[in-house]
């Protein structure tokens, strides 16, 4: 479940997202990111995300090539906002053997946000025939 609230001041546009930035909630926060004011300063709170699959992932991407600032709190997500490294990077490096914290943190995460999800098999399955 994911609860996005859209907070829209003279100051600027703020989207606050706490849950899961996973699955269809992922639609839902990209739906109220299309209809951000082009002309406001756009933040994105991450404080209450407490996972984000790969099409989260790519959400928070598109968003940060589009201007978003971000505000996050916890090491997850202060890496993965520090370190905007593709998902498509992130899962070459993995399949490769690349075990660096940032690496190994975003797996985790995706593991713990989507279990046995498809994405994780094929990520695991991919990795164990290199």
């Amino acid at each position: 479940m994911l609860r996005a609230t859209e907070h829209d001041e003279s100051g600027g546009w703020r989207l606050e997202l706490e849950g899961r930035l996973a699955g269809d909630w992922t639609k839902e926060a990209e739906r109220l990111w299309a209809s951000a004011p082009i002309g406001k300063p756009r933040l994105v709170d991450l404080r209450g995300v407490t996972c984000a699959d790969v099409d989260g992932r790519e959400l928070l991407h598109r968003m940060h090539r589009e201007g978003a600032r971000f505000v996050t709190g916890g090491v997850v997500m202060k890496a993965l906002e520090c370190n905007p490294v593709p998902t498509v990077s992130i899962a070459v490096a993995w399949k490769s053997g690349n075990t660096s914290p940032l690496v190994r943190a975003f797996v985790d995460l995706v593991r713990k946000c989507c279990g046995n999800s498809k994405d994780v098999r094929r990520l695991t399955k991919q990795r164990k025939k290199s």
